[in-house]
């Protein structure tokens, strides 16, 4: 392939033309540093951690006899890292242009490759060996311009007297077991031009060579960076222009311009600690940030920019060596205007939320424009002026931030402050009296006045109560409203020229839907900041631009490679690639996918340089560049950064899109999970729709109460005047209720293994799951804490897919205390509570002899391990509810020894550390609705209850009842539904947590008749939330695969069938319906997110619906 270079996805920071085949031939030229022939040639070694090194015979083709082979010791407890590192006489490699060594290793992790000199001084190579196969020769070839200084070394090794090689292993601990076998380190003259990189699994990414780049020529553009290929009336500044077919920014000589920018810019950045001697270098000047160091920075900083075809200086760019005289301003860019100063990094107290519908605030805004605005008013290189830097406004914004809101806030001020005015003023048009007001927020105001007076009355929100949600939403639309409408005008008064953007908001949840449609009345562009691959961000741009007509500018995102000196790269933890080819290749697709719609004008990249976690304020997270602190761009990045720029009108105007497609896509699915494949369960579906049965009557009244609400939709013109005979479609998209599948973790990331797999891959697992059309998801073993070992480094991305596809995971489970049965606790729990036992594995499920005593340390040791456990799960993994506490009933050994107050202690750790604080906390337990036994209250269930009541008696923060209902008995749907209302006087929710049917239940048309017989009294009852299939193939429970509700091959088994039916068929919503002479369709649906679409043809309009209760909704559709 000349001329071109080919990328591929594999995982760690390779580089180009870092692996060569084992049966390579040694190069002319080469100087051995290291060949570990001979006994003693490991004697110079040294580890991290505990090892042992020896010289075995095992070479590759190419090599010596001999090479050494490193096995970290069992116990090493190498859970961060290992490295092996080995002394020799020192060499002169100061002429080398690169080194290669061989490696084999059964270790899947980013290295480090590093030489070293006497003075303490070190340079560092990285490469990885994800994507290889385990136990095979490759060669790496280390070019010494690839080198880097680690932060620990004082200086980059003296390359006149190295003395010492070292391999580390990073990133995806623990290490203990693991070997690595080195040979044949050799230098080299300068190195060979990059060939194409052999692929090792992952489909390619087809990257032009920078040399074949067409990069828009100077003529095509002017000066603003604008494309000359389309244009418009020239107005002197920025503005927004719609052409019939799509959004255009347009440049002050009117030339169309979609903005690909950077975001911070900071030239303090170029002078820390780890590359200031680097930058003052190459800028010059006596010291960094002197005038002449500045004149460098900013003319690096355009040669970088020009060199990506980069045309915009982002949100968060504001260094005065970029953007003000006498230096600057040197391309477009965005300037600031922040009249209320509540960005999320400032971490907002109440004081910053300021009563918008006060005098005062016309004045705060004048103030800031006067000073931000007024000076630049006349600059033709602004873009435009945004304000706050994801602002915190709505309730579920401030759970993750920890912060407060507008609503919060002004109804907690007095009675003489315009915002608590307004709020009341609110309350009472949307409570029919004071009586119902206190109802709803369980307050005693005497009248409205009384509740006008109150300060502080409600600081929080209580996220269990949909109408003070509803309220707070309604009541934040207006603050909104106000804040958007003064500080615009307030804005105008000083300049009347430039695009107003408003605040940068924050796209990453659902939140901005709410208020959406009020910011976008005051704005030109719709500034956001959304992270995420494109198949996560495409549905939530599609939602939003069916509620306004303004373009989209995403003016803050990225994509990120943690490594040693970058942990946690900023942005959204689920999208930190693996690989910079990944990470390259998700920027690709997003950028090509994003600039081809009509209503996306910009993307800003997060940053051009890297931060290490060593730069004050970067130890939790860290930026995520385009090129290293001392400037070395990533190859990979730099050419497809290069090359969209090189195409971005092309993209943007549609005449080219490459055909890039997700793994998925290319998956087929062959089974009918629609809920329509009646074959085998014709007759239970008969009873379903016409059954006589008196429970079944009273569960679907029940169901209809409960899991249904009114709808009414009123179709009027653009005068308020009824539309009649218009068609309106109502489509349910997703259920409030959880219908949740639980998941194998491995069988989503490691090919079927043994005799029932029937080779369902971990693609075909996934988009089996995404078809079944479950909407929420959980773990079988991964959440485990015994699991960590095994499933810590495959979570993140398995979370990533999850929140990637729109659905939420449940965590099963925090603490499974040891029991009479099996042992469920990690070694290192079960070794303080076992009596030791040096042939016990204590990774497997054998109990041991518990211990009848321990005394006050062990005691000590033994709580502080379990507060441990509980903290560090808690704390990492992002669920939306958690199984605390599993089966107590069997489970108690822990508690025997230290304490049954210790459950008590665990929901209380759990409450303080959970990822999302408004995680529900369950208490999990078996056969308890499911209980075989004839009698109604079983001993089983009174244990339960105790449990219960002696955890709430104590002050444990228990807010779910979780009933695996697992269920091996034809139970009666009397008797199931009489056992759910026995537990009603807790009033927490309940969910069917382990859902599954025996095969002591006759054949598989008595499961799935059973089957539906449950999900209906559970789905009728008012306490439960939801119900999760525990085993949908064999392969992934961990159990008796017959209870799965899928074939080995994926087909449905009956009572898969009965669940697809019942979610998909019979519980479901899909109707459309033509408007009556009032301009009136009702319907009563099941709860959730909807779409309708009113109309036809081009005048049709789409909204979303989220469906909770009892709505009435207003549709202006224009006339014909």
């Amino acid at each position: 392939m000349k001329n071109r270079l080919m990328f591929v996805i594999v995982a760690g920071w390779l580089a180009i033309n870092a692996i060569q085949t084992a049966d390579a031939q040694q190069n002319r030229g080469e100087h051995v540093i290291a060949d570990f022939e001979g006994e003693k040639a490991v004697a110079g070694n040294k580890t991290t951690h505990k090892a042992n090194v020896s010289v075995v015979k095992d070479a590759p083709a190419g090599g010596g006899k001999s090479a050494a082979k490193t096995v970290v010791d069992s116990a090493a407890q190498a859970s961060k890292f290992f490295g092996t590192g080995f002394r020799f006489s020192p060499v002169d490699l100061s002429a080398t242009g690169e080194i290669k060594f061989w490696i084999k290793t059964d270790i899947e992790s980013g290295f480090s490759f590093q030489i070293h000199s006497d003075d303490n001084r070190a340079s560092v190579f990285r490469f990885s060996t994800v994507g290889s196969k385990p136990g095979t020769w490759i060669q790496i070839t280390a070019p010494l311009a690839k080198f880097n200084q680690p932060p620990w070394s004082k200086g980059m090794a003296d390359l006149t007297k190295v003395n010492k090689i070292q391999v580390t292993a990073f990133g995806s601990g623990p290490y203990d077991g693991k070997y690595i076998i080195l040979d044949h380190v050799v230098s080299a003259g300068q190195p060979s031009q990059p060939t194409d990189v052999p692929s090792h699994g992952a489909a390619p990414v087809d990257v032009p060579d920078l040399s074949t780049i067409p990069v828009v020529k100077s003529a095509d553009l002017d000066r603003f960076g604008g494309w000359k290929g389309k244009s418009f009336e020239a107005s002197g500044y920025f503005r927004t222009v719609h052409d019939g077919k799509r959004w255009w920014l347009v440049t002050p000589e009117g030339n169309a311009f979609l903005s690909f920018g950077i975001n911070h810019y900071h030239a303090s950045w170029w002078a820390q600690d780890y590359n200031r001697d680097h930058w003052l270098k190459v800028f010059g000047g006596a010291k960094p940030m002197d005038l002449d160091w500045q004149k460098g920075f900013r003319d690096r900083a355009v040669a970088d920019c020009n060199r990506l075809g980069i045309n915009t200086l982002g949100f968060h760019s504001e260094t005065p060596a970029l953007i003000e005289p006498p230096l600057g301003p040197v391309m477009p860019y965005i300037r600031q205007y922040e009249p209320v100063r509540f960005s999320f990094w400032r971490r907002p107290k109440a004081q910053a939320y300021v009563d918008v519908f006060s005098p005062q605030f016309e004045e705060i805004c004048d103030m800031a424009a006067r000073k931000s605005v007024a000076p630049y008013a006349n600059d033709p290189l602004t873009l435009g002026f945004a304000m706050a830097d994801i602002p915190i406004m709505s309730d579920s914004d401030s759970q993750w931030s920890r912060t407060v809101t507008w609503p919060r806030v002004l109804r907690n001020l007095g009675a003489d402050a315009p915002g608590k005015q307004a709020y009341v003023s609110m309350m009472r048009q949307r409570h029919a009296d004071i009586n119902a007001f206190n109802a709803a927020y369980s307050t005693d105001f005497s009248s409205w006045d009384n509740l006008a007076a109150a300060k502080d009355w409600r600081p929080k929100t209580d996220f269990s109560n949909e109408t003070e949600l509803a309220d707070n939403i309604e009541f934040l639309r207006r603050c909104v409203d106000r804040y958007y409408t003064v500080a615009r005008a307030v804005f105008r008064r000083y300049d009347s020229n430039h695009m107003f953007l408003g605040d940068k908001l924050n796209a990453n949840d659902d939140s901005l839907g709410s208020f959406i449609d009020i910011t976008s009345r005051h704005t030109d562009v719709i500034l956001i900041q959304c992270y995420g691959r494109w198949n996560y961000q495409k549905p939530r741009l599609d939602r939003w631009s069916s509620k306004v007509d303004k373009p989209f500018l995403n003016g803050d995102s990225s994509y990120g490679v943690p490594n040693e000196m970058m942990p946690n790269p900023l942005g959204t933890r689920n999208w930190q690639a693996s690989t910079q080819a990944e990470r390259a290749f998700w920027t690709l697709e997003f950028a090509e996918s994003a600039f081809a719609r009509p209503d996306f004008v910009g993307w800003h990249i997060c940053g051009i340089i890297d931060t290490w976690k060593t730069m004050p304020g970067k130890a939790q997270r860290q930026h995520c560049g385009i090129m290293t602190p001392t400037g070395e761009f990533y190859p990979e990045m730099e050419h497809v950064v290069r090359d969209l720029s090189s195409r971005l009108y092309r993209i943007g105007t549609r005449q080219e899109k490459r055909n890039l497609r997700t793994p998925l896509s290319a998956v087929d699915v062959p089974h009918d999970y629609s809920g329509r494949d009646l074959e085998g369960i014709k007759s239970i579906v008969e009873q379903v729709e016409h059954g006589s049965e008196q429970w079944r009557k009273d569960a679907d009244l029940r169901i209809d109460q409960l899991r249904k609400a009114e709808l009414v939709i009123e179709v009027v013109d653009e005068n308020g005047k009824p539309r009649p005979g218009v068609p309106v479609h109502v489509q349910l998209n997703r259920h409030l209720f959880r219908f949740g599948g639980i998941v194998g973790g491995a069988s989503m990331h490691e090919p079927a293994q043994g005799a029932g797999a029937n080779g369902i891959s971990p693609e075909q697992y996934k988009k089996m799951f995404l078809e079944l059309g479950f909407n929420t998801a959980g773990f079988n073993k991964y959440l485990k804490y015994k699991q960590r070992p095994r499933s810590e480094r495959h979570l993140p991305a398995l979370f990533a897919w999850f929140q990637e596809h729109d659905i939420p995971v449940r965590g099963h489970c925090l603490m499974w205390p040891g029991g009479a049965w099996m042992n469920f606790m990690p070694p290192e729990l079960s070794e303080l509570v076992y009596v030791p036992d040096p042939t016990m594995n204590w990774s497997g499920l054998k109990k041991g002899v518990p211990r009848d005593k321990l005394t006050t340390p062990e005691k000590r040791a033994v709580r502080d391990l379990c507060e441990k456990m509980v903290e560090e799960a808690s704390r990492q993994w992002p669920v939306f509810e958690w199984d605390v506490i599993n089966e107590t009933r069997a489970n108690h050994i822990v508690q025997d020894l230290i304490g049954k107050n210790a459950m008590v202690d665990w929901f209380i750790t759990a409450q303080e550390n959970t990822n999302n604080r408004n995680a529900l906390l369950y208490l999990n337990e078996n056969r308890v609705i499911s209980d075989p036994a004839q009698e109604l209250i079983t001993q089983n269930i009174k244990h339960f209850e105790g449990e219960v009541r002696y955890l709430l008696d104590n002050g444990a923060p228990i807010t779910g009842l979780g009933f695996q209902s697992r269920f091996h008995t034809r139970v009666p749907p009397e008797t199931i539904l009489k056992r759910l209302n026995y537990f009603e006087e807790f009033d927490l929710p309940i969910a069917a947590t382990e859902f599954e049917m025996d095969n002591s239940i006759g054949d598989e048309y008595e499961r799935a008749a059973m089957t539906e017989r449950v999900m209906t009294v559970y789905f009728s009852h008012k306490l439960v939330n939801g119900i999760y299939a525990w085993s949908l193939l064999a392969q992934d429970h961990g159990g008796p695969g017959h209870r799965a509700i899928l074939e080995d091959d994926g087909a449905l088994k009956l009572r898969g069938k009965v669940w697809m039916y019942l979610m998909k068929n019979r519980w479901w919503t899909d109707e459309t319906l033509t408007s009556d002479d009032q301009g009136i369709v009702s319907l009563r649906g099941f709860k959730g997110d909807y779409t309708v679409t009113c109309g036809e043809g081009e005048a049709r309009r789409l909204m979303e619906v989220k469906l909770t209760k009892d709505q009435k909704l207003e549709v202006i559709l224009k006339s014909n």
